[in-house]
């Protein structure tokens, strides 16, 4: 039945999945309050996630990470439904995407022989989603990692990814002195840094996140028995998804007050992995039956009276 409706790109599977994830935001929104203004803030998140969720389908396309399916539109939205809370603020979500816009841009421009644009796209919209969630420049040495794993990290294209940052610095201290005290960027606040632990007394409370890092495995060890057989460039581009991975799993380990992005980004990163693995699956009761699993572990995490 799943398989039947993602095997292919079509319309039915994009809307049953903007279908499902607005049934998801509500669901976490069942604990709002029911005035105008939270109607008008449940629409702006659906409006956020369905962004989330077209940039993922955007880069498994781009990339040529699935041929045909639309398997990542499922993981996506389960993903979603599976999070305990949604990121506490808007602006979070909303640097979730502008992060994941610059990595489009940088795969692409690793993949071109003048990079100059996309480099610089890059770490423009590092910097310009910095804005809303401070702690987020941190993230701006994956540029430099990407680049590395592409062999295209040198002096110049150092600079070019600089070059946005010390471009908006420069116009923060012009507005600064017409507007005195006007401030562009706010001082990322290291000192919430702590490590936590996922892990929760109860079972049921880890299925969640069991579901997730099962899904990821499979698919990670998938994906490095089949890249000697890949080309340089496709090789590239999944380590340096690897590294995103990382990424999110540090954000979600060191950051427990913003748990809700690193998981927001790691399903993100989960469902374009997964998108090839599933596809590749030979045996079509296999996928069927790995899927269904996947949805009945999270229906159970949330639940257990789906099933009892």
């Amino acid at each position: 039945m799943i398989t039947l409706i993602f095997k292919k790109a079509t319309a039915l599977s994009y809307i049953l999945s903007l279908i499902i994830l607005y049934f998801v935001i509500n669901d976490h929104s069942q604990h709002w309050s029911s005035s105008p203004l939270a109607l008008i803030e449940k629409i702006t998140v659906f409006f956020l996630f369905v962004l989330c969720l077209l940039a993922v389908d955007w880069i498994v396309k781009q990339q040529y990470w699935a041929s045909e399916g639309n398997f990542h539109l499922f993981i996506f939205v389960l993903g979603v439904f599976s999070l305990p809370e949604l990121p506490a603020e808007n602006w979070i979500t909303l640097y979730i995407f502008f992060l994941w816009i610059a990595f489009i841009h940088l795969l692409n421009a690793c993949q071109r022989e003048n990079n100059v644009k996309g480099i610089f796209n890059a770490g423009f919209f590092i910097a310009l989603g910095s804005f809303f969630f401070p702690e987020g420049i941190f993230v701006f040495p994956i540029i430099w990692i990407v680049l590395l794993i592409y062999g295209d990290l040198t002096l110049r294209t150092l600079t070019l990814s600089l070059l946005p940052l010390f471009a908006l610095y420069m116009l923060e201290i012009s507005l600064n002195e017409l507007l005195s005290g006007f401030r562009l960027f706010t001082v990322p606040n290291s000192t919430d840094i702590l490590f936590t632990s996922p892990v929760k007394a109860e079972p049921l409370d880890n299925l969640w996140w069991a579901c997730l890092l099962v899904l990821l495995f499979m698919a990670t060890i998938r994906h490095y028995i089949d890249l000697n057989s890949k080309g340089a460039t496709y090789r590239a581009g999944m380590f340096s998804l690897f590294v995103l991975t990382f990424t999110a799993i540090n954000f979600a380990l060191f950051y427990d007050h913003l748990s809700g992005l690193a998981w927001l980004l790691f399903i993100m990163t989960l469902a374009t992995l997964s998108s090839r693995f599933l596809e590749e699956i030979k045996k079509t009761w296999i996928r069927e039956l790995l899927l269904l699993g996947y949805m009945g572990g999270i229906l159970l995490s949330k639940n257990p009276l789906f099933f009892f």
